[in-house]
């Protein structure tokens, strides 16, 4: 034993009487500091939809996705028994549609021009404040209850969850979908047009997570409460504030994904 750890006699005696009041003090804090661990019911309607998932026969991916919409539709953002909310937001959308149809009162001479999509990144600091604002003026317009953007997103939750993902109509209900919102956005600022994200770029990055695409000057926060950027501050209609978890799980789309996408005929 080197000298930095030998003991004098009184010290090791010292210890020793120490032992058994610390033993005690330590099964005193076990005693005081026990819990019960209790059984916590699920939410009404989760339990039912978890089991009706457990009993169709699908993969892993497909099961994952009907847990999700499992937890998004009864963990529901908006109180759908209140009919007079929800006849609203279906008028509202049902304007939007026939107006991206061309099924509205609109003249020709209102019509907006073609629009020319655009990767985000590539657009100038003078469109991507315009589509900001656009987008912020939905989310204030409370003429549609809660407000205009939710109103659009609304559609995008509930039962239209499983019809929107995880099959064959994936891209044919997210084409019409972005086209009613982009209706949305042009009726505050004609000339908006909602770029795309080419997230192949950032699929090339050593971290994805550190794209400049979740910069301030773009889309603010990545993870977390959003505090940053053109959406800081944005509340859900339950008033929690908007939430993002990026890169917790999925993968981007990589250069070859697109084009064995593109390659199929069938």
């Amino acid at each position: 034993m080197t000298p930095t750890h030998q003991f004098s006699l009184s010290t090791q005696i010292r210890l020793i009487m120490k032992t058994p009041v610390l033993t005690a003090i330590f099964l005193v804090s076990i005693h005081l500091t026990s819990a019960k661990i209790c059984e916590i019911p699920l939410p009404e309607g989760l339990e039912e939809c978890y089991k009706r998932v457990q009993e169709e026969n699908v993969d892993s991916y497909v099961g994952s996705l009907y847990s999700w919409h499992c937890e998004h539709l009864v963990v529901g953002t908006y109180n759908t028994s209140d009919d007079e909310f929800l006849y609203e937001r279906q008028e509202y959308i049902k304007q939007l549609y026939e107006e991206a149809f061309g099924n509205s009162s609109r003249t020709k001479r209102q019509t907006p021009s073609p629009c020319v999509r655009r990767e985000y990144r590539m657009l100038s600091l003078f469109e991507r404040v315009r589509l900001h604002n656009a987008i912020n003026t939905l989310k204030r317009d409370t003429s549609v209850r809660p407000n205009k953007y939710d109103a659009i997103a609304s559609i995008h939750q509930g039962t239209n969850n499983r019809i929107a993902h995880g099959g064959p109509g994936f891209l044919g209900w997210h084409r019409v979908y972005l086209l009613v919102y982009e209706t949305a956005l042009r009726q505050v600022d004609p000339n908006i047009c909602i770029p795309y994200w080419d997230s192949t770029r950032d699929n090339e990055l050593p971290n994805p997570y550190s794209s400049s695409i979740w910069s301030n000057e773009y889309m603010g926060t990545p993870r977390g409460p959003v505090i940053a950027g053109p959406f800081a501050g944005w509340r859900l209609p339950n008033g929690i504030q908007l939430t993002r978890n990026t890169g917790v799980d999925g993968q981007l789309l990589s250069v070859t994904n697109v084009q064995n996408i593109l390659s199929r005929r069938r």
